[in-house]
């Protein structure tokens, strides 16, 4: 489950049975965008556990993963000015995921963010950031806001974070209660307790994202729960069908999305220009 970057010949993928915990078999072939091939290796084995295979590029892939890496530079969610200090991105990092996200989007491709990746898909479907929040950099709690279950070790690795986005389709599917200060910008800071987005779904582009890092090795609830919603929200979701062999939204439901407007049009243009 590797993306086009690195080889993993040399890599070995061992699981670690865990015999109190099931894993949802997804059977799926799977492409990931990551930033190395150690990265790589990670997502490889938490999903050899649910049944999954490498595609080599998104087109042969049930399910494109945008894995973590370098912050979303604000100026894709509208930000002028005004970055916080703490922000670092990588515009080559956010052209190559871009270009990659307009493929799925076109072609009815469900994808999954963790971490960078999340914030990523978020923001491609027209949400914003918090530039930077506190007390997310270390392992804690959420909670499953359908089944009310709490997932007592999540990892936790970032300092931005999404901002709700209920208005623009946004189903809100895990949270925590951890920040207490999350600058929007170098400027303006929203301080006190609120609910921290753990995890989300938007429906119409098949995007899921997921703050924590499932894919690290020891957390196997966290794992199991990740597994869960690709399955209940991908594999499940009547939305989708079998196109070419491979899982895509359904063409009749692809035609009444682009009868609306492509949600990243501007971003668009700044690849092609």
């Amino acid at each position: 489950m590797a993306a086009k970057t690195g080889n993993l010949d040399k890599f070995n993928v061992t699981i670690m049975p865990d015999t109190k915990l099931e894993y949802e078999q997804l059977y799926l072939e799977v492409y990931v965008q990551a930033d190395n091939v150690y990265e790589e290796a990670n997502f490889a084995e938490w999903l050899v556990r649910s049944g999954c295979t490498r595609a080599s590029c998104p087109a042969e892939a049930d399910l494109v993963i945008f894995g973590g890496g370098a912050d979303v530079d604000p100026g894709l969610y509208g930000v002028a000015e005004g970055y916080h200090s703490s922000v670092k991105w990588d515009e080559n990092r956010d052209n190559t995921d871009i270009m990659t996200y307009l493929e799925c989007y076109n072609a009815g491709i469900p994808m999954v963010g963790i971490c960078r990746g999340a914030q990523f898909l978020h923001v491609m479907n027209g949400g914003k950031l918090f530039q930077d929040v506190d007390n997310h950099f270390g392992d804690h709690s959420m909670i499953d806001l359908t089944t009310r279950e709490v997932i007592q070790r999540v990892s936790s690795t970032h300092h931005q974070m999404v901002v709700q986005n209920i208005e623009g389709g946004m189903q809100l599917l895990a949270t925590s209660n951890k920040a207490r200060k999350r600058w929007l910008n170098a400027r303006e800071c929203v301080e006190g307790s609120m609910a921290d987005v753990e995890a989300f779904f938007y429906r119409e582009t098949m995007c899921l994202g997921i703050q924590g890092h499932p894919e690290y090795r020891g957390y196997f609830h966290f794992q199991q729960w990740a597994s869960k919603q690709i399955q209940e929200l991908i594999i499940c979701n009547p939305d989708m069908d079998w196109v070419g062999g491979k899982r895509r939204i359904k063409p009749d439901i692809l035609q009444i999305r682009e009868s609306g407007g492509l949600v990243v049009t501007n971003i668009e243009k700044r690849i092609v220009n």
